[in-house]
């Protein structure tokens, strides 16, 4: 997984749910949060 522009090993499962957490602040126009949950 990526965590800002560094390589780091995370569980499958954790991943997805960040994923997920993602496309749901997205869809609710969370932008800000959207990039924090991405590590930016």
């Amino acid at each position: 997984s990526l965590s800002g522009n560094q390589a780091v090993r995370l569980p499958l499962m954790e991943c997805v749910q960040v994923t997920k957490d993602v496309t749901k602040a997205m869809d609710e126009k969370k932008f800000d949060e959207a990039l924090k949950l991405r590590g930016r």
